[in-house]
């Protein structure tokens, strides 16, 4: 992210442009929690069939994702 932000995005930017960094979740520990719970519960269970979320499944079924077209 300081590569695409300090070397790519500010010095790309329109003269006059501010560029500011945003706070992400870093290592905040509601976030880290989450991350843990989810390796624990990749590990120790089976898929779910739903988190309540935008997605509703745990892992992409077949074809869910396809690559995208190369030009040629």
């Amino acid at each position: 992210m300081v590569y695409d932000l300090d070397v790519v995005a500010v010095p790309g930017a329109p003269e006059g442009m501010t560029v500011r960094r945003a706070r992400s979740v870093g290592t905040d520990p509601e976030f880290v929690t989450m991350l843990r719970d989810l390796v624990v519960e990749r590990i120790e269970g089976p898929e779910l069939p739903d988190h309540g979320g935008v997605a509703t499944h745990d892992v992409c079924p077949e074809r869910c994702c396809p690559p995208p077209r190369r030009p040629g």
